[in-house]
């Protein structure tokens, strides 16, 4: 999957759920963190999981992040 930081400022620590549906319930969950992401910046990621995910539907969405601090200069 892509994931696209389509904001303004650098995010960190990307939590993402990605769920893989059958009948519209979720079977299973896999957790993704990406560890930077600069604005306007796309990246793959890879979720894994036990099933197939050929079998069914995902469901992907963002848990949280963190803007860096920014530090003034010494």
């Amino acid at each position: 999957m892509e994931i696209t930081n389509a904001g303004d400022q650098t995010a960190e620590a990307v939590q993402l759920a990605v769920e893989l549906k059958q009948r519209d319930q979720a079977v299973e969950t896999s957790e993704i963190v990406v560890d930077f992401l600069p604005p306007g910046s796309i990246v793959k990621a890879y979720a894994c999981f036990q099933r197939p995910p050929e079998t069914a539907a995902l469901n992907a969405g963002c848990r949280g992040f963190a803007f860096p601090e920014t530090h003034p200069a010494c």
